[in-house]
């Protein structure tokens, strides 16, 4: 049994929480009447939070191994 505040536990649940703000926190979409910069700066962010979200997927991905290899050797 792994304990609830197993630094690997807790690295999960804080990814797990930024992939949920990552993806709730979004702007909204944008009308016809903005400007293209407007435009050309939400295609930017947008692209930054997908990066961003990989990225913490393979982090998650990483500690789940870690906790999958601590339940093994039990």
């Amino acid at each position: 049994m792994v304990e609830k505040n197993d630094p690997v536990v807790t690295q999960i649940v804080q990814k797990i929480t930024d992939v949920w703000e990552l993806f709730t926190d979004t702007p909204k979409l944008t009308s016809s009447k903005v400007n293209q910069a407007t435009k050309e700066g939400i295609n930017v962010l947008r692209l930054e939070k997908i990066s961003k979200i990989e990225s913490n997927s393979i982090e998650f991905n990483k500690f789940i191994f870690e906790l999958t290899m601590k339940i093994n050797r039990k």
